[in-house]
């Protein structure tokens, strides 16, 4: 019954869907390039205000998604609306859009601001075309795997923190006080960034030439690589393993039936 009514009813109306937003994602695109090359283009005369259209015209299409998400949450009510992760996108994405293409408008050219609230918009327009990419037969099941083990790693990553601070912390330590050397590790805020590219598997002992405690500081580093890289990595690969057998036994069926 579920297949025969999204075949039916469900399948035209959420392409016809898609389709609209993929000509929106690149009207978004082409705004965000031509942008600046049309407001300073000074060979053609409308280059200016056609590059305020581009931005105008992304307003009016969010606009459009404030009406029919504004009708979504009457019909679902504010509490469930609000708790579901796609909509949360989707006002992100109403947010920082409009926001930055206004801004682009009001001072005539690219702002601090608006660079970055337009940086997060690309990241989350182009996420969204997960939410249309769910209700199909080749790629649901992996969209619904991504948030499935992104709901199931919440304590994971905790541990992960935990772990990445205590030794970014041990790594300071050994290294903060020597005067020779470029250690990475002497400030607290690039010894957390250093520990987390060693945790990506980039671990280069080098980092501590010069260092006092340069033989401690390479076990440290080994232990460290031992329980992120074997402990923490097998821990992981089993907890998606679990996740993975979860979604498909659900199957295709959730994300039509949420579309």
């Amino acid at each position: 019954a579920l297949k025969y009514a999204w075949e039916k009813r469900g399948k035209p109306v959420h392409v016809r869907a898609f389709i609209f937003y993929v000509a929106y994602l690149f009207v978004f695109s082409f705004t965000l390039y031509a942008y600046k090359s049309m407001w300073e283009d000074d060979s053609y005369l409308h280059a200016p205000f056609a590059a305020v259209g581009l931005c105008l015209l992304n307003v009016l299409v969010n606009i459009y998604f404030i009406m029919e998400e504004v009708s979504q949450m009457l019909g679902e009510g504010t509490v469930e609306y609000l708790s579901d992760v796609w909509n949360q996108i989707d006002i992100t994405i109403i947010l920082c859009t409009g926001t930055g293409m206004l801004l682009r408008v009001a001072f005539k050219g690219e702002t601090d601001v608006s660079r970055a609230v337009l940086a997060l918009s690309s990241v989350g327009v182009w996420f969204n075309v997960l939410y249309y990419l769910r209700a199909f037969e080749t790629t649901g099941p992996l969209v619904s795997m991504i948030f499935k083990i992104a709901r199931d790693m919440k304590a994971f990553i905790m541990v992960l923190f935990i772990a990445l601070i205590g030794f970014s912390q041990a790594f300071w330590v050994v290294t903060y006080q020597d005067s020779g050397g470029s250690s990475l590790f002497k400030q607290m805020d690039t010894a957390l960034l250093q520990s987390y590219n060693f945790a990506l598997g980039n671990f280069d002992p080098l980092e501590f030439t010069g260092a006092k405690m340069v033989h401690f500081a390479i076990f440290l580093s080994c232990v460290y690589m031992l329980v992120m890289g074997i402990l923490l990595l097998n821990l992981l690969i089993a907890l998606m393993g679990e996740s993975y057998a979860v979604v498909q036994a659900r199957g295709l069926a959730v994300g039509q039936v949420a579309v």
